[in-house]
């Protein structure tokens, strides 16, 4: 067992820890999505997401775990996709990632009020407001889900951010760039892209010479492509289609881009998964969602936990960093 994250985890939590986070997240399909609706559980009105009011969205996630509630203590949860995506991951996120993490992602682009950068995969807007607060940088977000982008937007206007971070949809298949850009980030958005070398072109002609790019992206080597847990996540995930870390560096280094860093981050990546997961149950044991939340949670949680089960099994995350010559 080399794994660093583990002994620790294991060391104060006992030898168990990681079986009963699994156990966790297999309990919460369990225990929430096959229950029968109960008498007066039908669906309340939504109420306006907390940021159309103003106010803040993280109270909820500092409920403390116990070891029982009683049903006094449980209040029915009502959310759309996004507000579970920001439930597990934190505001204005969807994906996992601290603020450890997104600072070590930014920090070889030596953003300041002179550079722009464009976001393709902005999500709801999180990173993209973080660039601004930190390095007073314009950013403009492009997101695939539309979904996702308007509520992005209407965050960011809210947040008076709507000129310098302001979030759109796109298509990644016709996608052009306005203009040349000093910066270019991607989370998480290659691998379930078809027509990666287009895409690729077009990023490329978006950037300004000596522009820069950063991101990260789930990478896959071809022998780990027939263990069937790998099948069974990109079944799970049929837009999936991964590289391989040669594919992926040969890929830019064509275009004219000197890769500065491929590295495999995997493991951090996987606690981060695990452990916000876990608080993500203690969070509906107290707030178990209704008729209509609970498909919306199941997949969010299935798809999750396919995604660490495929890393067991050879997917890799990894994070790059490459400037255009």
């Amino acid at each position: 067992m080399n794994n660093p994250v583990l002994k620790l985890t294991q060391r104060i939590f006992g030898p168990y820890f990681w079986w009963r986070v699994r156990m966790n997240i297999v309990g919460i399909a369990q225990d929430f999505w096959k229950d029968p609706p109960k008498p007066g559980s039908e669906r309340k009105p939504k109420k306006p997401l907390p940021e159309e009011k103003g106010e803040s969205t993280s109270e909820a996630s500092k409920v403390a775990p116990q070891p029982s509630v009683t049903n006094k203590q449980k209040k029915i949860w009502y959310a759309d996709r996004s507000q579970v995506l920001e439930k597990i991951w934190g505001d204005g996120k969807i994906l996992p990632g601290n603020d450890d993490f997104l600072n070590q992602l930014l920090a070889p682009l030596g953003l300041n009020k002179e550079k722009n950068a464009l976001d393709l995969a902005a999500g709801l807007g999180g990173l993209a407001r973080k660039m601004v607060d930190d390095f007073d940088t314009y950013i403009r977000g492009l997101e695939p889900d539309a979904a996702l982008a308007r509520r992005g937007m209407t965050m960011s206007i809210n947040a008076g951010k709507q000129k310098h971070a302001g979030i759109e949809h796109y298509d990644p298949a016709s996608f052009k760039a306005d203009k040349h850009y000093d910066c270019i980030v991607a989370r998480e958005l290659f691998y379930r892209v078809i027509g990666k070398n287009k895409f690729f072109k077009a990023i490329s002609s978006g950037l300004k010479s000596k522009g820069q790019i950063v991101f990260t992206d789930y990478i896959l080597d071809p022998k780990a492509r027939k263990n069937e847990v790998i099948t069974a996540w990109m079944a799970h995930e049929p837009e999936a289609a991964p590289l391989s870390m040669s594919e992926m560096v040969q890929a830019w280094t064509e275009l004219g881009f000197d890769m500065r860093v491929n590295e495999d981050q995997t493991p951090m990546y996987r606690h981060e998964i695990l452990m916000s997961l876990v608080k993500f149950a203690y969070f509906l044991a107290y707030n178990p969602p209704d008729e209509e939340t609970k498909p919306v949670v199941l997949h969010e949680v299935e798809t999750w936990g396919r995604r660490v089960a495929a890393m067991e099994h050879g997917l890799k995350f990894c994070r790059f960093y490459a400037i255009k010559v």
